[in-house]
């Protein structure tokens, strides 16, 4: 991860994805990294200390393509 490294340097302990750390999160709907880069959604969900802090509403997108349906913010 980018941010591993410099919560090393911190000194920060607990860091990083392992079984017992807080959870600091942001959930996000993205195809792939380069569309969450291009785009920059809305987060959906805001993990903090392992704690939900919030979530945001979803609506129903229809495409042209009846097969493609999907929740948005």
């Amino acid at each position: 991860m980018v941010t591993t490294q410099p919560a090393n340097i911190l000194g920060l302990k607990g860091y990083g994805i392992a079984e017992g750390n807080k959870a600091n999160l942001l959930l996000v709907f993205a195809t792939n990294a380069h569309d969450l880069l291009r785009r920059q959604p809305k987060a959906e969900m805001v993990i903090t200390q392992g704690e939900i802090l919030e979530t945001a509403p979803t609506k129903t997108i229809f495409h042209q393509n009846r097969n493609q349906v999907r929740e948005e913010v």
